[in-house]
């Protein structure tokens, strides 16, 4: 009786982790491309600053359509390179934001 109960459960649980975690991919990508907007409009990015940055978010889209092109699903491995790819663009938005290089005016 116990096991008919508790393996749906993990299975439930499993799905909504898996869930969860393609969210968290979508909702990095969604933060990055703003923090990129507003280093725009304050100043705080150059022009080359913001393309270089612009065009890094764009290549990681791309790994995120490429990985969901197969089955719709990104797989724990693709999940793990695109999440280190986050960390890496989300370091460069954080330098380039800091570096005391301004927009000329």
């Amino acid at each position: 009786m116990k096991t008919k109960l508790i393996v749906p459960f993990i299975l439930l649980l499993t799905v909504a982790v898996i869930n969860a975690n393609g969210q968290a991919v979508r909702k990095n990508a969604r933060n990055e491309r703003e923090r990129i907007a507003h280093g725009n409009r304050s100043g705080e990015l150059t022009r080359p600053e913001k393309a270089r940055l612009s065009k890094e978010q764009r290549e990681i889209k791309k790994d995120i359509r490429d990985a969901k092109k197969d089955d719709g699903h990104i797989s724990h491995r693709e999940r793990k390179h695109i999440k280190r790819e986050q960390r890496k663009a989300s370091h460069h938005i954080h330098r380039a934001k800091h570096n005391n290089r301004k927009r000329a005016a």
